[in-house]
């Protein structure tokens, strides 16, 4: 199926397994300008991304949402979904990911998105890549203010790989050292701003 869901809030659901917000299954969608507040589930309690969802992901705002297991926002699974101009706040998984996290073959492009003050305390304070997630791009993205995590800002473990491209970290509780070395990354203040 190949959905757009445009302008929509997703606000305060609740899922025994999955996906709270939206869940996709081998589905095209397409999502634009939607909202996701203080949802909860074990996995994904704003989008799950499942089997083949390539979906395209823009303008959105995950804030908020809480897992008890991986991926605080979002989770993909065998999926590839690219996710653009978005912002990541305040998200939290009781295990890994907080903000998201890429699983068993995914491939997410994520391009020019905010990920603040999210926080997982075992893996991926912000982002976890694992299960043979052999690439995970994430290009010109913030991370800052990160929570306390055991192992880093992002994770990614075995054979899987983040590539970073122009990003930035502040001032994460795990440390502001990132995939990649310095020539993926640089380690500034973003220069937030209240209004």
């Amino acid at each position: 199926s190949t959905p757009t869901i445009s302008g929509c809030l997703f606000s305060d659901s609740s899922a025994g397994h999955t996906g709270a917000g939206i869940f996709n299954n081998g589905s095209l969608s397409t999502i634009f300008d939607c909202t996701f507040i203080g949802n909860t589930a074990t996995w994904a309690a704003g989008v799950q991304f499942f089997v083949g969802s390539d979906a395209l992901m823009v303008n959105c705002l995950f804030l908020d949402n809480a897992t008890t297991s991986d991926g605080g926002a979002v989770y993909d699974n065998q999926s590839s979904p690219t996710i653009v101009n978005c912002v990541f706040s305040g998200n939290h998984s009781d295990a890994k990911g907080g903000a998201m996290a890429s699983l068993w073959e995914s491939h997410p492009t994520i391009i020019n998105c905010t990920f603040v003050g999210n926080e997982a305390p075992l893996q991926g304070g912000c982002v976890r890549v694992s299960m043979n997630t052999y690439w995970c791009i994430l290009s010109q993205c913030i991370f800052a203010f990160t929570g306390p995590c055991a192992q880093r800002t992002i994770h990614a473990d075995g054979t899987s790989v983040a590539t970073l491209i122009s990003c930035c970290s502040h001032s994460n509780a795990p440390g502001d050292d990132l995939p990649g070395g310095s020539q993926a990354y640089i380690v500034a203040d973003p220069l937030f701003c209240d209004v």
